[in-house]
């Protein structure tokens, strides 16, 4: 007989947001769903609103894992500081933008790495840069 996954939601924590071009902050309408699975595993699903600190904005929605050793699944339940390191939390965002000098975020696929502390969470997005240097192309 399986567990039922447990469902948690979460309001939007205050954060903010650096890029290359913008500084801004974290709408407090944002919602955070993580459904833990038996093994520990939690499958992510997140929106996020922004407001950059020029008065742009933009929307991001995540979807991923984030899996944890078995042996601290119990920690990082109840809380309790667990070495970042032994995380695997990777998500893929989806960008929607609403000022023009932004849209270079909807023509490129992203990743995104989390690091999970105590009492925040560290988000790192990377753009997937295409080469085109496959062997066959010769």
């Amino acid at each position: 007989m399986h567990n039922i996954p447990e469902s948690r939601w979460a309001k939007a924590r205050p954060g903010k947001i650096i890029g290359p071009d913008f500084h801004g902050r974290i709408l407090s309408a944002g919602i955070d769903h993580q459904l833990i699975r038996e093994d520990g595993t939690a499958e992510i699903n997140a929106s996020y609103g922004f407001r950059l600190d020029d008065g742009r904005s933009l929307y991001i929605h995540v979807e991923g894992i984030r899996t944890v050793p078995p042996e601290k699944a119990e920690d990082v339940k109840q809380g309790k500081p667990v070495d970042p390191k032994l995380f695997y939390y990777v998500t893929t965002p989806k960008i929607e933008v609403y000022d023009e000098s932004l849209a270079w975020m909807t023509r490129k696929i992203f990743v995104c790495e989390g690091t999970r502390l105590p009492d925040a969470v560290l988000l790192t997005y990377y753009s997937v840069e295409q080469v085109n240097d496959h062997p066959a192309l010769g």
